[in-house]
């Protein structure tokens, strides 16, 4: 999948070329994922004392009632594949549409990205990691 602002040619060949893009398990789940207002799939300039990411997913599906679809675990993974931050979710409680800012991010980590845990996967049916963005980079 490809965060872009259309899908035109153009749109997409400028999302591709800027790496902006997940890969998901679920047809219609979107994740959007940025680091200090960096989206991912880019580089960030400067060096920064801090580090705050914003994820945003939805799923039409699971708002339309498909418990199978909520989500269930977000987590921001960095250098090595270590889990900087996790925001764990009860499919009960209605976790459909994901809106989360994680401050306080390591500032000496090379990279950021997020993967995706839903209640159950499109593929085999048990819960499991359903997406994984591109990271954003830190420059480092």
């Amino acid at each position: 999948m490809l965060l872009a602002g259309s899908l035109t040619p153009a749109d997409l060949y400028t999302a591709m070329r800027a790496q902006r893009g997940y890969a998901t398990l679920d047809k219609n789940l979107s994740v959007n994922f940025s680091v200090n207002g960096g989206v991912m799939g880019s580089t960030l300039s400067g060096t920064p004392s801090a580090y705050t990411a914003d994820v945003k997913i939805w799923d039409p599906d699971a708002l339309a009632g498909r418990a199978s679809d909520a989500v269930t675990l977000v987590e921001i993974v960095s250098d090595g594949g270590a889990v900087v931050r996790s925001l764990t979710l009860s499919p009960a409680a209605g976790s459909r549409t994901v809106t989360w800012t994680a401050k306080g991010l390591p500032v000496k980590a090379g990279y950021f990205w997020v993967r995706v845990s839903t209640a159950s996967d499109d593929v085999n049916g048990r819960p499991g990691v359903t997406a994984w963005s591109a990271p954003v980079w830190t420059g480092r």
